[in-house]
């Protein structure tokens, strides 16, 4: 049954005005039911294929046994859900150093043994900083996957949705949504 633009009750299909709020009943004013198949919740299909298929696939620096198991823990967080900061506890066991940070544990070192630490104190402090590296490297990992695979999803159902002719690209438009945290760019809070 068709809604009012209105108040959103719904209008039997020959009256003039709402008998909810009163309004004219114009054809601007009346939303046409629709009969949707769509989904539009928390687990996209997409979401999870493209995540499945594609998860760290421009990632540099990765042997490809760790890309399929990022891939993995990415589509599982999907599926049975899973902050990103879990899944960076999971992605880490799959990481090495990159050859940035290589260069930067050697530049931490020369700092360290400036400072005159040696031996086994050494040892520790440069794996502490290594692990550092790594699983910063793989929070950014988790939450850039996590975010390419919703997004590439949302697009997929998008897409899908003007195909079966829900959507009017001409009339529909977009709406850049910055979450507005210390990450935040500028452009993007613009």
């Amino acid at each position: 049954m068709p809604c009012c633009a209105h108040c959103n009750s719904p209008v039997p299909a020959d009256g003039n005005f709402c008998l909810h709020c009163g309004k004219p009943l114009t054809p601007a004013a009346v939303i046409p039911s629709l009969k949707a198949d769509l989904r539009f919740d928390l687990t996209n299909p997409h979401a999870v294929e493209f995540a499945s298929e594609h998860a760290a696939e421009s990632t540099p620096n990765l042997a490809e046994e760790s890309r399929q198991a990022i891939r993995l823990v990415v589509t599982r967080a999907f599926v049975e859900g899973g902050h990103p900061y879990q899944q960076a506890r999971e992605i880490v066991k799959h990481l090495r150093l990159a050859p940035e940070e290589e260069k930067l544990v050697e530049a931490e070192r020369a700092r360290l043994e400036c400072k005159r630490y040696k031996g086994e104190r050494l040892s520790r402090a440069l794996d502490r900083f290594a692990g550092g590296l790594l699983r910063e490297r793989a929070r950014m990992i988790a939450r850039t996957e996590t975010i390419r695979s919703s997004n590439m999803g949302q697009l997929i159902l998008w897409h899908e949705a003007v195909k079966r002719g829900l959507l009017d690209p001409q009339v529909t438009t977009r709406i850049w949504i910055a979450s507005g945290d210390p990450r935040t760019c500028a452009d993007c809070m613009a």
